[in-house]
């Protein structure tokens, strides 16, 4: 079992679960591994803004170094933009430092190999084992540390080439975009701008600011500005710029499976979308899997994390895949989830589809789902606990054959999550405050 790997890289509050001892452990083997599957060579990090990455960044770099890699310090970078350098520049791996969605207080380290893609569950688990047993802890020649940021130019320069394939000049669009006050605030306005009209709010990050009130894990400030603002769209993006959620014109919240649903559509019409499938987590809406077998696209169901549709997607072939809370993976354009391309491969869907942007999330019908997230002290044990499994199994014969209920371990906070899904809202909602209630209560026994 993995000790600091979780969904999403290891993740922790700074300074405390994540400390910079820990990088610097963390960088030494990852160079390791690095070396013994690809030799010794660059590799690039990049940081959202908050305030500790600076720290975890040099102790990252230093643990590299120090086993003979040379690093290139990207500086203030969305995360797909790490993935996009590894490739474009033949680097042997990458290094993101960021906490995603999650606030300035924690933070976070992604590793990507040489394929431009994070690592999958055995590589990570290998590189826990060099940390555990100091296994081929390459003494070397210290490698180099040097910032060359020529590669943001390229990577701006294929979203600009995507944008400039977008048929919106004919009528200029009116867009707001919420950066979440993170990695975003460095190129939605480059990335953006040509397409009329361009408001950016939350786009000035201070290192504690980041995803307060804002961003896609709280839109509520953008359905606002959308409204009062007579905007035609609205994008949240979240701290690290790899998830997206939208706006439509009357504040509508369009999440992962609106997006997904459109840009398969407009994938499918074009001949572009690979075996006719793609690849979802059990999260997604039970209105989702309805609307693509109707469309005649088979949906994969996989694991929560956007590392598990990716190995879901290459097991089955696919090229197209998303998780509703807007990671989308299109492999004709990149390697991992980037919510600035997926921003604008949506916008190219719409508009080539012909869609409304006044009916955007009325495609299809979806079943009601109420979310909750529940700190504990003893996440295993609640979720292990007999009683509260013959609660759920109670709580899903009420809601029958159109319900389901999903509770999981967060993989990133000390909390449970559960979703209660079905065709009565009301019904979905009591039974989801029966189950918050009955964890809190064997969490305290």
């Amino acid at each position: 079992m993995k000790k600091y790997f979780g969904t999403d890289g290891v993740r922790g509050i700074a300074g405390k679960d994540l400390t910079a001892d820990l990088a610097f452990e963390i960088g030494k083997a990852a160079g390791s591994f690095f070396i013994n599957t690809k030799g010794v060579g660059t590799v690039t990090i990049g940081k959202d803004p908050r305030a500790s990455s600076g720290m975890i960044e040099i102790a990252v770099a230093a643990g590299l170094c120090s086993v003979g890699m040379d690093v290139n310090l990207l500086g203030i970078v969305p995360t797909p933009l790490v993935s996009f350098a590894v490739l474009n520049e033949g680097l042997v791996g990458g290094v993101m430092i960021s906490a995603s969605h999650n606030q300035y207080e924690y933070n976070g380290i992604k590793v990507f190999d040489a394929t431009g893609m994070k690592l999958c569950k055995k590589q990570e688990q290998k590189i826990e084992e060099i940390m555990a047993n100091s296994l081929n802890m390459c003494v070397r020649k210290p490698g180099t540390v040097f910032c060359n940021r020529a590669v943001k130019a390229g990577y701006l320069a294929k979203m600009k080439e995507l944008v400039d394939g977008i048929e919106y000049k004919k009528k200029p669009l009116k867009v707001a975009v919420d950066c979440a006050n993170g990695s975003a605030s460095e190129t939605a306005n480059e990335i953006f701008r040509d397409f009329g009209s361009l408001q950016v709010i939350y786009g000035e990050p201070n290192g504690r600011n980041i995803n307060c009130e804002c961003g896609s894990t709280n839109v509520r400030n953008l359905v606002e500005f959308v409204k009062k603002n007579n905007c035609d769209i609205g994008f949240a993006f979240d701290g690290d710029a790899d998830r997206c959620f939208a706006v439509n014109r009357n504040g509508k919240v369009l999440d992962g499976d609106n997006i997904l649903w459109i840009v398969a559509k407009h994938a499918a019409c074009n001949g572009e979308l690979q075996g006719s499938k793609v690849v979802v987590t059990k999260m997604s809406n039970m209105g989702l899997f309805k609307a693509m077998e109707a469309k005649g696209i088979n949906v994969i169901k996989t694991d929560v994390g956007d590392k598990c549709v990716l190995e879901a997607m290459l097991q089955n072939n696919c090229n197209l895949g998303a998780e509703n809370s807007g990671h989308l993976i299109y492999l004709d354009y990149s390697k991992t989830g980037d919510g600035q391309l997926t921003a604008c491969l949506f916008l190219k869907a719409i508009l080539e589809l012909g869609i409304d942007f006044n009916e955007l999330g009325n495609e299809f019908e979806k079943y009601q789902q109420i979310n909750g997230n529940v700190m504990l002290h003893n996440k295993k044990n609640v979720l292990s606990d007999d009683f509260f499994q013959n609660e759920i199994e109670k709580c899903e014969n009420e809601l029958g054959e159109f319900g389901r209920i999903i509770v999981r371990e967060s993989g990133t906070e000390p909390v449970i999550r559960i979703l209660v899904e079905g065709e009565d809202g009301v019904m979905a909602k009591d039974i989801l405050e029966r189950l918050v209630r009955i964890t809190e209560e064997l969490d305290e026994a």
